[in-house]
């Protein structure tokens, strides 16, 4: 059995090793807390350049609705004048077969 001097001694040793493990620790946790930090600013300034970007699409795409609603509002009216005057055209041509059959029957007695 070994003394008490030497038991002491590799308690130290191991002690030592020990501290030397905590210091290291430290240090790598110290240098991992600045990675995280400079990530998280990177992250952030990549994020606010994102919003920006979405808002610049949004404020195009927002334009663009507006050009097609307005494009479409001048179809739909172009339509609805083009149905308006066949329509016409159709009571027109229906009211005088009406008048040519009328006439057609009374000067048949």
């Amino acid at each position: 059995m070994p003394d008490l001097d030497d038991r002491v001694t590799k308690v130290e040793e191991r002690s030592d090793a020990h501290i030397r493990t905590m210091d290291y620790l430290r240090a790598e946790m110290s240098d991992l807390r600045g990675e995280m930090h400079g990530l998280a600013g990177e992250l952030r300034s990549e994020i606010s350049e994102l919003h920006g970007e979405m808002r610049a699409l949004a404020g195009e795409l927002r334009s663009e609705m507006h050009v097609l609603r307005t494009e479409m509002r001048l179809d739909f009216a172009d339509l609805r004048a083009t149905v308006d005057r066949r329509f016409t055209w159709l009571t027109g041509i229906l009211v005088v077969g009406l008048v040519g059959v009328i006439g057609a029957l009374v000067g048949v007695r």
